[in-house]
């Protein structure tokens, strides 16, 4: 189960006692950063785009920063400025995570990031992040998890060999594919398909699988 309350506030600087309040996360220090690679590789160097984008729910006070994440973040973006390639899949995830909440499970959202702790948005709803054996609906359940709409239940991601269902969310685990209905090693590239979830580049099209294109920062 995901635990982020504990990251959300700042250690408070020596000698400060309670009610002194998290500090104030360097938002303009952050979109410095950011602007400085996607001006140089992307040609986009609207700052306050940064603010925006990556600190609109706080401003309005629907989200508080997690400083780890969005250290980690900004970090990615530091280093892709002189390469311009795409963030690491660990960078991406602290882009999309360092943001919390206020919204209680149960209240109305329009992002993910308006949930509060252990809460996620489907369908305009903050719904539980649910562990192994917990109630759920689709994209609801924790990393390595996925969704069993017969159960109704969070279940681990299967392995190789093991049974499953080509759809949207997947119910192998990430070095897998689901291959005429088991988990196995993907199609490679321009191996006959149906799906794009049975090709190792995840893309099929005109019935073969294509490869992955090249990322770069500004896709």
């Amino acid at each position: 189960m995901l635990r982020r309350a504990a990251l959300v506030l700042g250690l408070l600087p020596p000698g400060c006692g309670a009610g002194s309040g998290p500090r104030p996360y360097d938002q303009a220090g952050f979109c410095e950063a950011v602007t400085a690679a996607t001006c140089s590789c992307c040609g986009d160097c609207d700052e306050s785009a940064c603010g925006d984008l990556f600190f609109g729910p706080v401003r309005d006070g629907s989200a508080d920063v997690v400083p780890g994440h969005a250290d980690e973040c900004r970090s990615g973006y530091e280093r892709a400025t002189g390469s311009c390639g795409p963030l690491t899949e660990t960078e991406a995830l602290a882009c999309g995570e360092m943001l919390i909440g206020r919204a209680a499970v149960g209240e109305p959202c329009s992002d993910p990031r308006l949930c509060a702790q252990e809460g996620t948005c489907i369908e305009g709803t903050c719904v539980a992040i649910g562990d192994v054996g917990e109630p759920c609906v689709p994209f609801s359940c924790d990393r390595g998890l996925y969704c069993n709409t017969v159960e109704g239940l969070c279940r681990n991601q299967r392995t190789s060999n093991d049974a499953c269902e080509a759809k949207a969310e997947p119910q192998c685990a990430p070095a897998f594919r689901c291959v005429d209905s088991l988990c196995r090693t993907g199609l490679p590239d321009s191996a006959p398909c149906t799906l794009s979830a049975e090709c190792e580049s995840l893309q099929c099209e005109a019935d073969r699988c294509a490869p992955t294109t090249s990322a770069t920062l500004c896709d």
